[in-house]
């Protein structure tokens, strides 16, 4: 979000002026939710007390669910950053039915999961509710490839001005974004590297 940020605020402040339209735009979570239950089965004396589980689902719509006890799932919903010249700041800007899919797709998965294994869901943990859809671990877009940016991350009308995080992602992962953040700064920061000798 940081770089994204930055570059909506120089935009608008007049330091990029010539930042394209896109940056800024495209923005959203990776569909996490978070989801606790409660499985009935006796695990002896010594049990792990984190995720030791890994599920790969499809949901109501046949779209790919990853879990480690809690979902990640596309969130069609895309937001934007506008900048708040009073506080001076950019601020995404994402609507609240964007949850809304995300969290059905969990709720396919875990509604079968919970079914077929005698489990319940936990609210205790989630203040009453069976979900938690109010924060994303790992933030994505805002300076896509293609849109914002050259393929190889360069800002469009910024010549030398690379985004190497993953704001630069045009949609959702459905996974830790991660190594393929790693992955793409690897392969671009080679391609520029021999592109400059």
């Amino acid at each position: 979000m940081g770089t994204t940020q930055l570059l909506v605020k120089y935009r608008a402040t007049g330091t990029l002026p010539d930042l394209n339209e896109y940056g800024g735009t495209r923005w959203r979570s990776h569909g996490k939710i978070f989801m606790v239950r409660y499985v009935f089965t006796p695990m002896g004396t010594k049990t792990s007390v984190s995720p030791c589980t890994g599920i790969d689902a499809l949901d109501h719509r046949k779209q790919q669910v990853y879990s480690p006890n809690f979902s990640m799932t596309q969130t069609p919903e895309l937001g934007r950053f506008s900048f708040d010249a009073q506080t001076n700041q950019s601020v995404p800007q994402w609507p609240s039915s964007a949850k809304t899919e995300p969290v059905t797709s969990g709720h396919a998965v875990y509604d079968r999961i919970n079914k077929a294994n005698g489990a319940t869901y936990n609210k205790r943990w989630l203040g009453g509710k069976t979900e938690e859809d109010n924060a994303t671990c790992h933030p994505l877009g805002g300076c896509s490839l293609g849109l914002a940016t050259g393929n190889l991350g360069e800002v469009k009308s910024c010549p030398g001005m690379y985004v190497m995080d993953s704001s630069m992602f045009p949609d959702s992962l459905v996974a830790n974004p991660t190594l393929s953040t790693m992955a793409f700064a690897e392969r671009s920061i080679e391609r520029i590297i021999a592109q400059s000798r």
